[in-house]
């Protein structure tokens, strides 16, 4: 799957579990609907939907779109 395809869903995933308008400067730290359960749908949705398997230790790292969409970009290449 090509990134911008797995971006486009993304958007979509994050807008609908977070319920707040999609944007790249979003983060665990500065978003107040970013929570610890909101993190374990994002990446259950992310692998059900976008059908694209997380490693732990990206799981981890997860903590901000920025960084989701670097591990997407990874994964891509």
């Amino acid at each position: 799957m090509k990134f911008d395809n797995i971006k486009e869903k993304f958007v979509e995933i994050y807008e609908l579990i977070m319920d707040v308008e999609f944007t790249e400067n979003a983060s665990m730290s500065n978003c107040a609907e970013w929570d610890s359960l909101k993190q374990v749908a994002l990446i259950a949705e992310i692998e059900d939907k976008i059908d694209l398997e997380i490693e732990f230790e990206d799981i981890l790292e997860m903590t901000s779109v920025k960084k989701i969409l670097g591990i997407f970009k990874k994964k891509c290449e």
